[in-house]
């Protein structure tokens, strides 16, 4: 069963995996939501491609860090090997399916 501590770890784990960097770095260059242009995912690659590889190794980074600090937090707190694996999971779980854009990884695609 899993303890307070535990629940609030993978929470936070979750909330920041879910910081929309590419959705945010592409408004801010484009004033686009980059899940609108190019592949409408909103990830590095795409980033990279209608932004700039600049910022789409920036998103890259960004993003990897999300992952590693959310595991590192785990482990500093002490956590059980379980919940610090699953932090890392909650992690992508958050990136791929973050609060801050509805829950919605990329939009429809419509056909002409």
């Amino acid at each position: 069963m899993l303890g307070i501590e535990s629940l609030a770890v993978l929470l936070a784990a979750f909330l920041l995996g879910s910081f929309p960097t590419a959705f945010l770095v592409s408004k801010w260059r484009l004033g686009k939501d980059i899940r609108s242009v190019g592949n409408r995912n909103p990830g590095a690659g795409n980033v990279s491609r209608e932004v700039g590889m600049a910022f789409g190794i920036l998103v890259f980074i960004v993003d990897a860090m999300k992952g590693i600090s959310a595991v590192v937090l785990a482990q500093l707190l002490g956590t059980a090997d379980a919940v610090v694996y699953g932090a890392g999971f909650v992690a992508v779980l958050g990136h791929n399916f973050s609060p801050f854009l509805k829950f919605a990884a990329a939009k429809e695609r419509r056909l002409p």
